[in-house]
């Protein structure tokens, strides 16, 4: 039993979590279903939502409420959301275009509003996990993390579906991490022995290695235990005595649960990373982590999954919420005025292009500066202070806190100008620009479409994109997404592109372009029906076969078994349980690539399925007295 589970290991992060656990409880005494009904909106997906009508809410609300309250009653990881009144607050019409902006989808019953600050989410989140989030630099939440945060911490089943980097792994860890502190409270004792409260899957060494150390980064001043079960560290006792977090391979997991060195009957939070590749080469883990019916379910995945995918994934997620992130590259219904600045040098004809615009406006405005490198950011802050004095600027070198209070300068209209980097595109709480001016054309598609992005919020906005010789790529391929749109080029960007090979080519070919845009994939994964028995079927096998391998004469290990039928039996990396004089090693506990069902070339394995480790010594002695 934990006496005080959040002792600090200094000074600065210590927090009274027991007074903000009980301010939990009381909240929640007072307004039970805040975190369920409040800030929330309907079904639909953020790119078509259509205004439902009022009294068809009114008079559905209560059923839909009691679906989604009787899908997560038998959960027990409680709904843990308050919502923040600022949130709480926004319409729906303004929910829409967030969303938009963020370029993010949900789809799924009372889905909540996406938060735009992590300050809005310190009437849930621990002071301690807030003082460690701005330790380590998370001064805005990503736009996944907008979404996905406020439906985790309800406690739902999530699909979370966006490219590498766009923060799923924070998403789903910082919620589970405030689950787990809520329910050790309400138990008042961590985990027990051959249970995990949250089991998490990756499919390599390597990705369970990325997701240990965020995990870490967050529990620096917790007292919360983490296990780590993949080739190279497979320390089964550290399960044995229970933890809280584990982060296992799906073959470790496999071997764990024929052992019975751990149990599933304990387990709250089921986390699936990339799931496609999981589920494809280990059906049969996966859906015994799918099947567990009262654990929190999160399927992670980089690729877009398809709808048949979706819908056979909806057979094992109860009350669901799917968010999908992809980097919106259109420019459609954007005002775009491409300024040439042919001439050498292409600087001075910038600089007095910005001065032309500035001495034109008498009246408040807000504009944001867009520059690649950080030299030019602070040049261009210098020479504007000499035109007027309301201009800041910011970038990755900025201080936290000095670009906290430029941001907020800059919300409030103190500073009318802001020069920036491209830092300030993840930022999704700005407020309404009116001019956006591209000094430096950026060299991807996506990070130009980004900075158009952040004039979006108003309807008159403008951005003025300024040329050199040296973009004719970039203008290149913003002229090739124009034609996919069908939106006329201009003469200007035209000329610019033309030097560029590939677009000349792509205009006089008979056969088409030869620019390949990258386009967004759906993934289909070939899921079985749900069935029970099945997977208690599998588990038996597993553990009958542990047994009975001891007594049956050693066979050549079946590593190519097909992955479509029901009863296959994962036999790779099962050694035997170790003993205190040492461990003999796996297959899989050779391999660094993502192939850990592959045996690689050349290499000696006994008929049990172990390394011949005399074998390999006797080679290597043969070789080196060849060499001599």
């Amino acid at each position: 039993m934990v006496q005080d589970i959040a002792n600090t290991h200094d000074g600065d992060d210590s927090d009274p979590l027991d007074a903000f656990l009980n301010s939990i409880g009381d909240l929640r005494d007072d307004n039970t279903t805040e975190g369920c009904d409040a800030g929330s909106d309907d079904h639909h997906d953020a790119a078509g939502i259509v205004t439902p009508n009022v009294d068809n809410i009114k008079k559905n609300d209560n059923g839909v409420q009691q679906s989604v309250a009787k899908a997560t009653c038998n959960r027990l990881f409680d709904d843990i959301y308050l919502v923040d009144p600022k949130v709480d607050s926004i319409p729906l019409s303004d929910v829409v275009k967030l969303k938009k902006r963020l370029g993010i989808e949900t789809m799924g019953v009372r889905v909540p509003k996406p938060t735009v600050s992590f300050q809005s989410l310190e009437r849930t989140i621990p002071a301690t996990l807030t003082k460690r989030l701005s330790k380590l630099g998370y001064l805005e939440p990503t736009p996944m993390q907008c979404q996905a945060l406020p439906v985790l911490l309800q406690g739902r089943d999530s699909i979370l579906m966006g490219e590498s980097g766009c923060g799923k792994t924070t998403s789903y860890l910082l919620p589970l991490v405030c689950h787990v502190l809520v329910l050790i409270r309400k138990l008042g004792a961590v985990a027990p022995k051959r249970a995990a409260y949250c089991v998490i899957v990756g499919l390599t060494r390597e990705g369970c290695s990325q997701i240990l150390v965020v995990l870490t980064k967050l529990l620096k001043s917790l007292n919360i235990r983490v296990a780590t079960i993949a080739s190279g560290y497979d320390n089964y006792n550290q399960v044995i005595s229970g933890t809280e977090f584990l982060i296992v391979t799906p073959a470790k997991l496999s071997d764990m649960l024929s052992r019975h060195a751990l149990s599933l009957s304990n387990t709250h939070a089921v986390v699936i990373e990339d799931f496609p590749k999981v589920y494809q080469k280990h059906p049969d883990e996966s859906e015994i982590l799918l099947n567990q019916p009262q654990a929190m379910k999160v399927i992670v995945s980089n690729s877009i999954l398809g709808s048949g995918t979706l819908g056979n994934l909806r057979q094992y997620l109860k009350s669901s919420v799917t968010v999908k992130f992809h980097v919106d590259t259109s420019l459609s219904g954007i005002t775009i005025k491409w300024i040439s600045c042919l001439k050498e040098p292409s600087r001075i004809q910038k600089t007095t292009f910005i001065t032309d615009l500035l001495s034109h406006f008498h009246q408040a405005f807000r504009m944001i500066i867009f520059a690649n490198e950080k030299v030019t950011v602070e040049m261009l802050y210098t020479f504007i202070q000499n035109i007027t004095e309301s201009v800041n600027f910011i970038h990755e070198d900025t201080p936290r806190d000095q670009m906290f209070s430029t941001l907020e300068q800059f919300r409030e209209g103190k500073i009318q100008i802001l020069v920036s980097t491209d830092i300030l595109t993840k930022n999704v709480n700005l407020p309404k620009v009116d001019y956006v001016i591209i000094f430096d054309m950026p060299r991807k598609l996506s990070r130009f479409c980004a900075r158009c992005r952040v004039c979006q919020t108003h309807s008159n906005g403008v951005i003025y994109s300024l040329l050199e010789k040296h973009d004719h790529i970039i203008s290149g391929l913003i002229c090739t997404q124009l034609d996919i749109e069908g939106i006329d080029v201009p003469k200007v960007l035209s000329q610019l592109a033309s030097n560029w090979k590939p677009y000349r080519d792509s205009r006089h070919s008979v056969r088409g372009s030869t620019i390949h845009m990258k386009e967004i994939k759906e993934v289909e994964v070939m899921i079985r029906p749900m069935n029970k028995s099945t997977t208690d079927h599998i588990l038996t096998a597993k553990v009958d076969d542990t047994f009975t391998q001891s007594s049956e004469k050693p066979v050549e290990p079946n590593l190519f078994v097909s992955s479509n039928s029901a009863d296959h039996i994962i036999t790779e990396g099962s050694a035997p349980v170790e003993e205190d004089t040492g461990r003999e090693y796996g297959i899989d506990d050779t391999i660094s690539s993502d192939e850990e069902d592959i045996v690689p070339k050349r290499q000696l394995i006994k008929p049990t399925g172990l390394i011949d480790m005399e074998k390999i010594k006797q080679r290597r002695l043969r070789m080196g007295q060849e060499q001599l």
